[in-house]
């Protein structure tokens, strides 16, 4: 029996399925593992086959600019890129290939990432149904609700694995209510409410960053910060009132304090809705913020 409850536009605080909407790139070549590791955030060389884990594309400034998560397989790596940055992904990879064996292909329709939210003891049942399928490829531990949970990876269009989706004990959630639950639980997503200007840490993608790997884009910055700490923004919760149009500079009488990132749509008509913002550390508490037209009150 489904135990679901509808909060705030989300299927299931608990438990939920949903389709994760990557782009993909495998990386195949007998250099592909050293290649992707001196570019992503994280330890590539360290995964076993068959495991995976979340990184980051960083610039020069160590700023987080697109995020993926990379799966070693049997001759390939598979990089899974969110928020519609896989073409910038694609392209910064390729402009870094000069005398390396690799090749960077864009698969059509063949892999599908799902995510299965909720307590471990919870949805341990839907995991192993899913890993039973002949297309089952990988799963990666994923935090994408309060919860937390896994994503899993398959070779296979997502339509055909509809006949198993609909056996799993969870709810299947759409994207708008996997955006809520995300933004409920404070987790980031680097596109949305990192990129240009904003360091891992200050948006809490810090997890998605290694310190002892060596040489990679961005880590000579990752290093300084390790060593000296002082972040002055941090990730916060927040309820904006109101409409920001296309702003996104978060201002205290006038001065720039933070920048907006992901904001949900309302539950109905101009209700206020929830979002994620980089916000100075050291604002008062009953700091009076807007974002354009609207009004923002820090939650958490």
């Amino acid at each position: 029996m489904r135990d679901s409850l509808a909060v705030s536009g989300v299927i299931d605080r608990v438990m939920f399925n949903a389709q994760i909407d990557s782009g993909f790139i495998t990386v195949t070549g007998e250099d592909r593992l050293d290649f992707v590791h001196g570019l992503v955030s994280a330890d590539v060389r360290g995964l076993a086959e068959g495991s995976g884990t979340g990184a980051l594309l960083l610039n020069h400034r160590g700023h987080a600019l697109a995020q993926l998560t990379v799966v070693r397989l049997p001759g390939l790596l598979l990089l899974a890129v969110e928020d519609a940055m896989t073409d910038f992904v694609f392209s910064e990879l390729d402009r870094h290939i000069i005398f390396d064996q690799v090749t960077l292909e864009r698969p059509q329709a063949e892999w599908t990432q799902l995510t299965v939210q909720g307590p471990a003891q919870d949805i341990a049942a839907d995991l192993d149904r899913l890993r039973a399928a002949d297309s089952f490829a990988a799963a990666v531990v994923a935090r994408r609700s309060l919860s937390g949970g896994h994503d899993l990876f398959f070779r296979a269009p997502y339509a055909s694995l509809a006949p198993l989706i609909g056996e799993l004990l969870s709810e299947t959630a759409d994207r708008q209510q996997l955006e809520q639950a995300r933004v409920e639980a404070g987790v980031a997503a680097a596109a949305l409410d990192a990129g240009e200007g904003v360091l891992p840490q200050e948006a809490g993608l810090e997890h998605l960053v290694s310190y002892r790997k060596g040489c990679y884009l961005g880590q000579e910055i990752m290093a300084r910060i390790e060593a000296r700490g002082n972040l002055r923004r941090g990730l916060r919760r927040i309820r904006l009132e109101g409409d920001a149009g296309t702003e996104r500079d978060v201002l205290l009488d006038g001065r720039r304090v933070g920048r907006l990132g992901t904001v949900t749509a309302a539950a109905e008509g101009n209700a206020p809705r929830a979002g994620l913002a980089v916000l100075r550390l050291d604002l008062p508490v009953d700091a009076e913020l807007t974002v354009g037209e609207a009004k923002v009150t820090v939650t958490g």
